[in-house]
């Protein structure tokens, strides 16, 4: 489960949805991004479980290109521990970026 994102300007969305599943005795979690928006390739995309070191997970993420647009990502995946902690990444549109920090909880077993 994933809680806090940061909303578009004008609406009550999120510029992206972010899932996660639990895979063996890690999480997978994935980010899509909404129309307009890519991922951003040059922030440090890190994981830091509660009461523990953060790590930095930018060589670990899968990325999709964007349909239509080979330049950018539109989707990102990568395992994480199963633990509770902060998801950390940014998003982007053509006219800002916006850098997410998202508290995940243990996947149930």
């Amino acid at each position: 489960m994933a809680t806090g994102a940061c909303k578009r300007e004008g609406t009550d969305a999120a510029p992206y949805l972010l899932t996660t599943a639990r895979d063996g005795e890690q999480q997978r979690v994935e980010v899509k991004t909404a129309a307009g928006y890519h991922i951003n390739d040059d922030y440090p995309v890190s994981f830091e479980p509660e009461g523990a070191a953060r790590l930095q997970l930018k060589d670990a993420v899968k990325s999709t290109a964007c349909e239509g647009d080979a330049a950018h990502h539109c989707s990102a995946a990568v395992s994480v521990p199963n633990a509770a902690g902060t998801l950390a990444f940014s998003v982007c549109s053509a006219d800002q970026c916006l850098i997410e920090k998202v508290k995940l909880a243990a996947a149930a077993k």
